[in-house]
């Protein structure tokens, strides 16, 4: 539906586990070629108060914040 996401889970030294989402490539399904030297910034979204991480991958593509 929206973009990829790969999920992973980390478990903190104080006993709490985070979700941490990552999208491998965008929506045409390419990631960057081989020895390809353009940098690519990772991006920080951070949910609303009672949101989960997952709301910003189940848009529709014409709905999501990479449009």
């Amino acid at each position: 539906m929206g973009y990829p996401c790969e999920i992973s889970y980390v478990n903190t030294e104080d006993g709490y586990i985070l979700e941490m989402d990552r999208v491998p490539h965008g929506l045409n399904g390419t990631t960057p070629a081989a020895g390809n030297t353009t940098r690519r910034y990772p991006v920080l979204f951070l949910p609303a108060f009672a949101g989960a991480s997952d709301m910003w991958f189940l848009n529709y593509p014409t709905e999501s914040p990479g449009k």
